[in-house]
């Protein structure tokens, strides 16, 4: 009973939710906002640090470089681990928490896990002249030089391989060698 679902539902808004046991823990939702356009490229940044003092710090999510900043439908308590990292199955694109296992239907660029710093999306990307948000380079944007942390990982979907290693499509580039399968 311990997970953190991200994903949009049927009708196009964006939800988080994550349980501790039979407790909900965080929950997001972007209802009015959705996310429809099938062909468009999305950015997402989701940033927890329990640590926070204001509640509403402890959880934070920027839809291509802004800050959605409606109230969390659940706000995590201060100083609550969530269940990453533990000795259990992780999955990206995949949802099997229930009895029905879900797949993600879409494409993901990259994945970036960092652990231990709530970073802000000038990290990741930044506004061209258009002021469209576009990706940066991995260590290229504004924010500067990323630290992954030791169980933090960096996913770029460029191997073929199906092993948990740096050939696999779970290939961990960040330098930490933290590979899926």
């Amino acid at each position: 009973n311990n997970y953190i679902i991200t994903g949009f539902n049927v009708s196009g808004a964006f939800n988080v939710t994550a349980r501790e046991g039979n407790t909900e823990v965080l929950k997001f939702e972007t209802p009015g906002r959705m996310f429809r356009d099938h062909s468009a490229w999305y950015h997402i940044v989701m940033a927890y640090d329990s640590t926070q003092g204001t509640a509403r710090n402890r959880f934070r999510v920027y839809f291509n470089g802004v800050e959605d900043d409606r109230s969390l439908d659940t706000t995590p308590n201060q100083n609550v681990e969530l269940a990453v990292l533990d000795a259990v199955e992780h999955n990206i694109g995949r949802d099997n928490h229930s009895a029905t296992t879900y797949y993600y239907d879409g494409y993901m660029a990259e994945v970036y896990w960092i652990d231990g710093l709530q970073l802000d999306p000038t990290y990741f990307g930044k506004f061209n002249s258009n002021n469209v948000w576009i990706p940066v380079e991995k260590d290229k944007g504004a924010g500067g030089a990323i630290t992954f942390g030791t169980h933090g990982f960096y996913f770029e979907f460029k191997q073929t391989g199906t092993g948990t290693n740096s050939s696999g499509m779970g290939a961990d580039t960040s330098g930490n060698d933290n590979h899926f399968a």
